[in-house]
């Protein structure tokens, strides 16, 4: 397999399932070709509107968000006292890796975070 691409399973409804089935038979085409096409009309229209480094900042806002709203849980819930910054951040870098976000855009997002804002 080719490493430059990887798996990206979908459930979609059945009577599009069907439609694309009986589309890629009347074609003669196959349906990845047909899902391709499509997914790269995507992924150009987005891009241009909202590119890595802009996903990367407001990924990076959502999570710092988390933490300084936690901020007066900390303080008064006791089970939220003893929550260390590193743990919050080992725990937002597994939920990263479950949506299989690379490593790298992971490290950008993590190395971001800061404890408290000023």
């Amino acid at each position: 397999m080719d490493l430059n691409y990887t798996y990206l399973g979908v459930s979609i409804r059945k009577d599009i399932s069907n439609y694309i089935s009986l589309y890629t038979a009347y074609m003669e085409l196959n349906k990845s070709s047909v899902l391709r096409i499509l997914i790269k009309e995507w992924f150009k229209k987005n891009k241009a509107q909202k590119t890595e480094v802009f996903l990367i900042k407001e990924l990076t806002k959502r999570i710092q968000n988390v933490w300084d709203e936690e901020k007066d849980k900390r303080e008064h819930d006791k089970r939220f006292k003893n929550r260390s910054f590193k743990s919050f951040k080992l725990e937002q870098e597994t939920e990263l890796k479950k949506r299989k976000i690379s490593q790298n855009h992971i490290s950008q997002i993590i190395n971001k975070l800061i404890y408290e804002k000023n």
